[in-house]
């Protein structure tokens, strides 16, 4: 699996500014953005292949899906704060992480590699339901991927706080 990822979308994992994302943490801190869109595209991938998606289908899926978070903002800094809170009322819902940056990641990924009108709207709409409803496969896909690896990314601290105390119990720490 590994290898076809590669294959479908080598030159977006070897692009600079995507390897940027090894930089920015993303739901705790123990994971980093990029690690949480290659395990989105890699969950997308088996999705595919249990559907038995085309090629072309399942290259647009990956590729899109390895975007899908290509926001290039660090939302927990100053900045975004500042952009966010200088509207007011209901305005100020839609500057929320959350619901902005789908629509920025899709805008962030077509300057810089070619995707179709479903790939962008697959990563515009990967945040359903607090985005609007995915209209085609390739979103459903990729909102279904990103719930599966948010929950994985959430559950590695607990994993490993989990089995120390599991290895502790047994007498088996170092």
């Amino acid at each position: 699996m590994e290898q076809e990822l590669i294959e479908i979308a080598g030159d977006i994992l070897e692009h600079p500014r995507f390897l940027e994302l090894k930089e920015s943490r993303h739901h705790g801190k123990k994971n980093n953005l990029y690690d949480h869109c290659v395990r989105t595209a890699r969950c997308a991938l088996r999705v595919c292949h249990g559907f038995d998606l085309s090629r072309h289908d399942t290259e647009m899926v990956v590729r899109a899906a390895l975007l899908h978070d290509f926001f290039e903002y660090n939302w927990r800094d100053d900045s975004f704060y500042r952009f966010r809170h200088s509207v007011k009322g209901w305005r100020k819902l839609g500057r929320m992480h959350a619901f902005y940056h789908g629509k920025r990641a899709a805008s962030k990924a077509a300057e810089l590699f070619e995707l179709n009108d479903r790939q962008l709207e697959a990563i515009e709409r990967h945040m359903f339901p607090l985005a609007k409803m995915p209209m085609h496969k390739e979103g459903w896909i990729i909102t279904l991927a990103d719930k599966i690896a948010a929950v994985g990314d959430m559950a590695i601290p607990f994993g490993h706080r989990l089995t120390a105390r599991c290895r502790a119990s047994l007498g088996l720490e170092h």
